[in-house]
């Protein structure tokens, strides 16, 4: 009995395998954003940045010449993104996790307070 289901673990588990994808190589930063957000990514002038799927995030170029990049979320989904400094020198990679926008709790007002009960004095 216990053979039996030797192979149907292992197809179990090469399936949540297969689903996860591979494995991102040593070093790479992990980064949740909410659709909308943005995180730096430090270059050196002259870098560039190019993601698997620019749907998801969109680098922007920032600070003075260039020196840093913005990456936005814009969709939700998983992209991989990489630095690439001048000459092709690998500058970082990043698993970007685009999550969706939060909904901002509505405001809440105070309960108005009851209006002050008017004491009556009792003939007796």
């Amino acid at each position: 009995m216990k053979l039996a289901l030797a192979p149907l673990l292992l197809a179990v588990s090469l399936s949540a395998q297969a689903q996860e994808g591979p494995a991102d190589p040593e070093g790479t930063v992990v980064v949740v954003l909410e659709v909308g957000e943005a995180t730096d990514a430090p270059a050196r002038a002259g870098a560039m940045v190019i993601c698997d799927d620019p749907s998801i995030v969109a680098p922007e170029l920032v600070g003075d010449g260039g020196t840093s990049f913005l990456l936005r979320g814009l969709a939700v989904g998983t992209t991989l993104c990489g630095v690439r400094q001048e000459g092709q020198i690998p500058g970082g990679l990043y698993r970007i996790r685009v999550t969706p926008k939060k909904k901002k709790p509505a405001a809440v007002e105070a309960p108005t307070p009851p209006p002050p009960k008017k004491v009556i004095p009792s003939d007796g």
